[in-house]
């Protein structure tokens, strides 16, 4: 068994790596799920008090249907528009709350690091 890792992502990651010591992550600040493999959208179940989704406007309810123009289906289609945009970097958000299509930006965060457990 093999696979392979594009050598943008290693450059990317070893580049991060050596400026700070881990990877950064992108943080939308929000809990989304989708709705089975032939889903449009991603419905949002949860959003981080003060986190950047909620900084944006973006509340429980809301259907996010792309990301920059990028449809998005599944929770692995945000994430890669997410990788791709980065920390610190705005993206727009199509989002459908009831029956209004709106458009949300929000600058991604990089994803808050669990405190290490003693021991």
């Amino acid at each position: 068994m093999g696979f392979a890792i594009p050598s943008d992502t290693v450059k990317e990651i070893s580049q991060q790596l050596i400026l700070y010591g881990h990877v950064k992550r992108p943080w939308l600040g929000a809990t989304v799920e989708s709705s089975g493999p032939r889903s449009f959208g991603l419905l949002v179940v949860g959003v981080v008090p003060s986190g950047p989704a909620a900084r944006a406007g973006i509340q429980p309810g809301d259907f996010i249907v792309a990301a920059d123009g990028i449809p998005v289906h599944q929770k692995e289609d945000i994430v890669r528009v997410f990788q791709n945009v980065g920390v610190g970097r705005a993206v727009r958000l199509d989002i459908m709350r009831g029956t209004q299509r709106l458009q949300k930006v929000v600058t991604l965060q990089e994803l808050p690091m669990k405190p290490r457990q003693a021991g």
